[in-house]
């Protein structure tokens, strides 16, 4: 689960989305538009642990963030 969140934001499933909704006055995210989107997965194992490392580092970038603005 954690990286089917990280992989549906990479520069491209979002360029994906941007083409499968030119044309429409406003480019709403719905699941039709997700659901039209290929995606290349690797292993259930290398997600897990492709999940883990991205965590790992959002939870690092989140300490340096707060020690900033201690």
């Amino acid at each position: 689960m954690k990286f089917l969140c990280h992989m549906l934001g990479t520069e491209q499933m979002l360029n994906q989305y941007r083409m499968f909704a030119a044309g429409s006055t406003v480019n709403n995210l719905n699941k039709e538009l997700v659901g039209n989107t290929t995606v290349s997965l690797p292993s259930i194992e290398e997600q897990r642990v492709i999940g883990d490392y991205l965590e790992n580092i959002d939870h690092l970038i989140t300490l340096h963030q707060r020690k900033l603005f201690e």
